[in-house]
């Protein structure tokens, strides 16, 4: 059995995978998770799954497969950035953390919850352009403030 440092990776690549075969443009980049924040706006309403959609079957396993692939974007883009995982911990998928080399620490999968929960005010794409801007040589995407849940 693999432990959870090992699977993250697979999860974020089959979640990455099952996106692109939705049409959204996923490719590990910071400006990917744009296209995250607008698979939630299209996917739930509320925090509740819209019926039909991705988000509706499976939820847990979605949702942690989307906060591996949002780890995976961080630790891409930041040098030093490392899973901490923890496979004797109950909740361990649900606690992994992303630490960064100044110390600081993210939850990958709280934050894929969160948004689920809250909408765009936990939104995704400026959470990780801000965590992430010193290392990326891209502007804010303003097409961001234009997501809005119908």
């Amino acid at each position: 059995m693999a432990s959870l440092k090992e699977d993250i990776p697979v999860y974020a690549n089959r979640i990455a995978a099952a996106l692109i075969s939705d049409g959204y443009k996923i490719d590990f980049s910071i400006h990917s998770l744009l296209q995250l924040d607008q698979f939630f706006e299209l996917h739930s309403k509320d925090g509740k799954a819209l019926e039909g959609g991705r988000l509706s079957f499976d939820i847990g396993p979605t949702l942690f497969s989307l906060g591996c692939y949002i780890g995976e974007v961080l630790i891409t883009h930041i040098p030093g950035a490392e899973w901490v995982t923890d496979d004797n911990d109950p909740q361990g998928d649900f606690n992994a953390m992303v630490k960064f080399p100044d110390g600081s620490v993210c939850w990958p999968m709280q934050r894929a919850i969160k948004r689920f929960k809250n909408g765009l005010s936990d939104a995704i794409y400026p959470y990780a352009y801000e965590v992430a801007e010193i290392y990326i040589k891209e502007p804010f995407d303003q097409r961001f403030w234009e997501l809005k849940n119908e």
